[in-house]
């Protein structure tokens, strides 16, 4: 009690002003460095860009230079700006939540964790890696995934009755593919381990940037705890008896120079 409006909101402005500084508003400015687009944006994208990057930090700021003679363009925003800080104020008040463990034992009693359930889907273009020498865009096969924390299944249809199902537990590999690889951009492999020890790649080319971020993040997350994963596997593919990131001809080789560590 006494503390003057501002000083009440220095510890939300402290870590909001952080926040938005230096990760909200620059994906807002140059979205392509946060993997959102494929390319820079155009002379007047970019200016609405920064227009918008500005907006967004006056959020963060928690509204504070509003009205101070500055920026006047931004006047009709200033009642779209103050009603957003409660809703950031709420927002930082859950990130830092921390419940207690009987809390948290009481919370999770409450929402139990199905372990079947869907964490991502959509259509994906795939291709298994047996075989792999001259490979054009026509092996690639359209399915459509599924992604739970018990398996990966696709089919060739959200609808098709017949599925192939991939457990989690024997994904030993989640990793980017080169784009000189297949002469193709937005690829992923995934590197699985059958009963008999035997590894098998599947490619999977996503349609944008922005997809194959978020099928990477999923699929590390699903596979997390799995104790099989690999130290590190190659950027490439084996095509022409030797692997297109570091030439090796070694097919089971670890990678030369250019790996990926997982």
């Amino acid at each position: 009690p006494g503390f003057p409006p501002l000083l009440k909101d220095a510890k939300y402005v402290a870590i909001s002003g952080f926040l938005f500084l230096r990760f909200f508003a620059p994906a807002v400015l140059t979205p392509k460095l946060f993997n959102l687009r494929d390319q820079h944006a155009d002379p007047q994208t970019s200016r609405t860009l920064l227009l918008l990057a500005k907006a967004v930090q006056s959020i963060g700021n928690m509204g504070l230079q509003l009205g101070h003679g500055k920026e006047q363009w931004m006047e009709p925003l200033h009642p779209f700006i103050l009603s957003s800080i409660g809703r950031v104020k709420d927002f930082l008040d859950r990130l830092i939540d921390v419940d207690s463990e009987n809390d948290a034992i009481e919370n999770q009693s409450l929402t139990p964790f199905h372990p079947s359930a869907t964490i991502k889907e959509g259509y994906l273009q795939k291709r298994k890696a047996e075989g792999l020498h001259l490979v054009s865009r026509f092996t690639f096969k359209k399915r459509y995934f599924w992604l739970s924390n018990e398996s990966l299944s696709y089919s060739r249809s959200p609808d098709w009755q017949v599925r192939t199902s991939i457990p989690v537990q024997r994904i030993c590999a989640v990793e980017r593919v080169d784009e000189n690889a297949f002469q193709q951009s937005h690829m992923m492999q995934i590197t699985t381990r059958d009963n008999g020890g035997q590894l098998s790649t599947m490619y999977i080319q996503c349609k944008n940037v922005n997809e194959l971020n978020q099928w990477l993040s999923a699929l590390r997350k699903a596979t997390i705890s799995n104790e099989c994963m690999l130290p590190f596997c190659h950027p490439g593919a084996f095509r022409g008896n030797r692997w297109t990131c570091c030439l090796q001809t070694d097919r089971m080789g670890n990678p030369a120079e250019v790996q990926h560590y997982i």
